[in-house]
C-alpha cells in the first residue's frame, strides 16, 4: 500500500483536495439550511419530518466525510513531501561527507611531500584540490538550505590572512578574503569581490565578522538585513559591509565562524583558532526566519558544514606551509 501511494503524483493529491474540499463546501450548505429549518419547526412546535432530519443527517454526514478525506489526503502529500525533504538532506549531506573523506585522503597523500620536479605537489595543486571539495560542499550546503527554506541560497568561505602572531586576532589589523564560493553565486560576485589575499579587507569594517571576533558571538544571524540596518541606526550605531551596494547581492544572511577549540590540543589554553567564515545569504527575507526552531536549526546545519570545513583548511595551510 505505501509503495502505491509513494508513486501517486503531487497533482492527483492536489485534485483530490479540491474536490473533497467542494464535496465538504456543497455539503455543509444544505446541512445549515435544513438545521435551520428543522430548528424553526421545533421552535413553532411543529415536528419535523422525517425525511427532512434524514436529508440533513445524510448531508452532514457527507461533509464530514468530504472533510476527513480532504486533510486524509493533505496528510498523505505532506508525509511524501517530508520522506522526499529527508531524502534530499540525507544525499546532499552524503556527498558532503564523502566528498570531505576522498578530498582529506587525496590532499594528505599526494600533498605530503615538498615539491618535487614534476611540480605534483605545488601550491597550486593543492589550493584545485581543496577549492574543488569546497565549492562541492557549498553547493551540498545551499541544496540542503534550499530543501529547509524554500529559497535561493548562496555560500561562500571567506578566510583569515595569516598573522605572525597566531595566537592572536588584532582587530586592527587582521583581515578577510573571500576564497572561494558555491556555484550558484552571481558572475558579478566573483569577478568583483575581494577573492585575492592581497585585495582582502579589514574585519573591523564588516560588522558581522566584527560581532563574532571583537564580542565573541558564536554566529550572526539576520532574516532581514535592510530592518537590522535601520535598528541600529535608531540607537546611533551603523551597519558595516564591506561588499559594495550588498543589498544587490543579498538581503538576510548566516556568518558562523571557521573554529576550532584551543584546549583540544593543549590544556588550559583557552577560546577558540578562527581561521575564517562559512556565510550563507539569500536575496529573501523569509529565507532565514526568526522563529526560535528554525533559528537554531540553519545555524546548526551552517556550523556542521564549518565544522569539517575546518579540519580540509587547517590541513590546506599546513600543507601549504610544508610545500612552500
Amino acid at each position: 500500500m505505501k509503495k502505491i501511494i509513494d508513486r501517486i503524483p503531487y497533482w492527483i493529491y492536489n485534485l483530490l483536495t479540491l474536490i473533497s474540499s467542494a464535496i465538504s463546501v456543497i455539503s455543509f450548505v444544505p446541512t445549515i439550511i435544513s438545521f435551520f429549518r428543522i430548528s424553526i419547526q421545533i421552535k413553532n412546535g411543529k415536528n419535523p419530518a422525517d425525511l427532512s432530519v434524514c436529508f440533513t443527517l445524510v448531508c452532514f454526514l457527507i461533509a464530514l466525510i468530504g472533510l476527513g478525506f480532504m486533510f486524509f489526503v493533505r496528510a498523505m502529500k505532506y508525509r511524501k513531501l517530508l520522506d522526499s525533504l529527508n531524502m534530499k538532506y540525507a544525499y546532499n549531506y552524503y556527498v558532503f561527507l564523502r566528498s570531505f573523506r576522498n578530498n582529506y585522503i587525496t590532499i594528505t597523500k599526494r600533498c605530503s611531500m615538498k615539491k618535487d620536479e614534476n611540480n605534483s605537489n605545488s601550491i597550486s595543486l593543492l589550493t584545485t584540490l581543496t577549492v574543488s571539495f569546497l565549492v562541492q560542499a557549498l553547493d551540498c550546503l545551499c541544496n540542503i538550505l534550499l530543501e529547509a527554506t524554500g529559497q535561493e541560497v548562496s555560500a561562500c568561505v571567506k578566510l583569515i590572512v595569516p598573522e605572525k602572531n597566531n595566537d592572536s586576532i588584532s582587530m586592527d589589523e587582521a583581515k578577510v578574503f573571500t576564497f572561494c564560493r558555491s556555484t550558484n553565486s552571481k558572475t558579478k560576485r566573483n569577478s568583483n569581490n575581494n577573492n585575492r589575499e592581497n585585495n582582502a579587507v579589514f574585519i573591523k569594517k564588516n560588522t558581522d565578522f566584527r560581532i563574532i571576533l571583537k564580542d565573541g558571538e558564536p554566529y550572526f544571524y539576520q532574516k532581514n538585513l535592510k530592518e537590522y540596518e535601520k535598528d541600529l541606526r535608531k540607537i546611533g550605531e551603523k551597519y558595516e559591509n564591506t561588499t559594495d551596494f550588498y543589498e544587490d547581492y543579498y538581503l538576510s544572511t548566516i556568518v558562523v565562524p571557521i573554529r576550532i577549540d584551543r584546549n583540544l590540543f593543549h590544556d588550559n589554553n583557552f577560546g577558540y583558532e578562527i581561521i575564517g567564515f562559512l556565510c550563507v545569504d539569500s536575496m529573501s527575507i523569509n529565507a532565514f526566519r526568526n522563529e526560535e526552531v528554525i533559528k537554531e536549526r540553519n545555524v546548526n546545519i551552517v556550523k556542521s558544514f564549518a565544522a569539517e570545513l575546518y579540519v580540509i583548511l587547517n590541513e590546506y595551510k599546513e600543507k601549504s606551509k610544508e610545500i612552500g
